[in-house]
């Protein structure tokens, strides 16, 4: 404290309480002083390097005569390799070197660590003992096995009780013999002291408290929020012991907040002080109404993987809107209604369903207000519907040009597939040329059914064969698993014979034959039972 100050504090206490103040300000100046030494309180690391008082039955070599100036090399182990150049070795079996290492004034300073480095290497099967001794006695020992690399190695020691640098020494003693030499090329000692006290430990952390708010509840919507929380979403926070936090409700449209419970209750703001782990509820409720639930009326058959859903509802205002769900699947706007005869009933159509069941929800929204039971039920899409077609033979199975013929299809529903209603046959030429052919449907009531194919020909028809293909499609576009079916019908004409008696000379009989696009072919018979023919030709030249 400088005159000037001490001055001042004088001229201050002029008063009946002097004595009192001057040994306050003593007292206080020595506090000072002692928090001074305590925090001034600071290590250090010194290296020491060998001393010349070198004890050494190790030989010597290249270019230097003691063993102080092969050791003494201005090195550390941070340079990690050091070269070669001049070092002490031995073969024989224990060979000792003792190195005294320099000493230092400790003053005030204690020693608190040490750590003995020296670099070397080993022949193989040598191995050499290294100890570390001070005050008097060994602090630290290490062996270096038998052919071991160049390396640095260390010795760490715990200072003695009695604190000094008398006698500090690092020994080398070979603890067996090898086929090569052990070679020592570097020691010094890492000395760390400490000065005055040690510096006092900051003070802890305060201890953290969390605050957690459990999701809001209630037919209603809302959110909890404070800082660092915004629930539901970011639902938990840490903070410092003692903190004041205030929590918010705040209900949607349509909700309004129904009470905290928890570290809280009551309607109003929530505050908590964090001296341990909170946790606060909240409720909203929903503030608007249904005169009644959504009613699923309706789940429509499940045909090619898709189904309708009609359902209804009834509002209190003309606000009100639907959404559907089908599983997991995003929900989806579905205020479509039935028709103008039906204005609150609804429907929607789904696509690509697989088989099994499924759960539809209809969920209803007045004025932003969800409805807190929506409705549910589950419906079943059957295995993939299928069914198979056959056509029959015609009948008859050959016509004349102008004859007509019918074909019988039977259609058969496999694969648990059940429907009722009309399938239609499609019949489709496809010869050339093309004779027209007629399908009529087919009415199926969760069973078997047939139905016709008919072909008609004209007088003009020519003679031949004619191919048909015959498929269905129900009203949903489903064909037959057995794809579609062929068959066919023969056009041709009959013989025609026409007799007239006793034409020709002698009692002859004439038959004639007549095939259409062909010849007359004239047979004569006469009386006798001969027979006469020419060339389609009679005997006169008459055709």
């Amino acid at each position: 404290m400088s005159p000037a100050r001490w001055g001042s504090a004088m001229a201050l206490t002029r008063t009946r309480t002097w004595g009192l103040t001057f040994i306050t300000m003593v007292f206080a100046a020595l506090l000072l002083w002692m928090g001074s030494a305590t925090s001034s309180a600071a290590t250090s690391t010194q290296l020491l390097r060998p001393n010349g008082d070198i004890s050494s039955q190790w030989n010597v070599c290249c270019g230097v005569k003691t063993a102080w100036d092969a050791l003494n090399d201005n090195v550390t182990q941070a340079q990690g390799r050091i070269p070669s150049e001049d070092f002490i070795h031995t073969r024989a079996l224990s060979k000792v070197t003792e190195v005294a290492l320099s000493s230092v004034t400790l003053g005030t300073s204690t020693p608190s660590a040490g750590k003995a480095w020296f670099y070397m290497d080993t022949g193989a099967g040598q191995s050499v003992r290294a100890d570390v001794i001070w005050g008097g006695s060994v602090r630290g020992t290490t062996t270096v096995p038998g052919g071991s690399g160049y390396a640095w190695r260390s010795i760490s020691v715990v200072p003695p009780d009695q604190a000094s640098l008398d006698d500090l020494r690092i020994r080398f003693t070979v603890t067996s013999a090898g086929s090569g030499s052990a070679d020592v090329f570097a020691t010094y000692f890492e000395l760390t002291t400490t000065s005055g006290a040690a510096p006092a430990p900051p003070p802890p952390p305060p201890p953290q408290r969390t605050l957690t708010v459990t999701p809001p509840t209630g037919s209603g919507s809302g959110t909890i929020t404070s800082t660092g929380i915004n629930c539901p979403g970011d639902c938990s926070e840490t903070y410092a012991d003692g903190t004041a936090v205030t929590l918010s409700a705040n209900p949607a449209a349509g909700s309004t907040f129904g009470g905290w419970s928890g570290a809280c209750s009551g309607t109003g703001s929530c505050q908590v002080t964090m001296n341990a782990d909170k946790t606060v509820s909240g409720s909203f409720s929903a503030s608007g109404g249904f005169t009644h639930d959504t009613v699923i009326d309706q789940l429509g058959p499940g045909q090619e993987n898709q189904v309708y859903e009609d359902f209804h509802g009834v509002w209190q205002s003309q606000s009100g809107t639907f959404v559907c769900q089908v599983d997991a699947q995003p929900e989806q706007s579905c205020n479509t209604p039935v028709g103008p005869d039906f204005p609150t009933w609804y429907t929607i159509k789904y696509n690509g369903l697989a088989p099994g069941d499924h759960t539809f929800k209809v969920t209803a929204i007045e004025a932003g207000v969800r409805d807190p039971s929506p409705a549910k039920r589950v419906l079943n899409i059957p295995a993939t519907p299928s069914y198979t077609l056959s056509a029959g033979a015609f009948v008859p199975a050959s016509v004349n040009p102008g004859g007509t013929a019918t074909a019988t299809v039977t259609i058969v529903p496999s694969n648990g597939y059940s429907y009722t209603g009309v399938l239609f046959l499609v019949c489709t030429p496809t010869s050339t040329p093309a004779l027209p052919c007629i399908a009529t449907p087919v009415t199926m009531n969760n069973g078997s059914g047939t139905g016709r194919v008919v072909v008609g020909t004209s007088s003009q028809t020519p003679i031949g064969t004619y191919s048909f293909s015959i498929s269905g499609a129900d009203g949903n576009g489903l064909k037959p698993s057995n794809g579609a079916q062929s068959f066919s019908l023969v056009v041709t004409s009959s013989p025609i014979t026409a007799f007239k008696p006793n034409i020709g000379r002698g009692g002859r009989a004439v038959a004639i034959s007549m095939q259409a696009g062909k010849r007359v072919a004239i047979a004569a018979a006469e009386s006798g039972g001969r027979d006469s023919r020419v060339g389609g030709k009679d005997r006169s030249g008459a055709e």
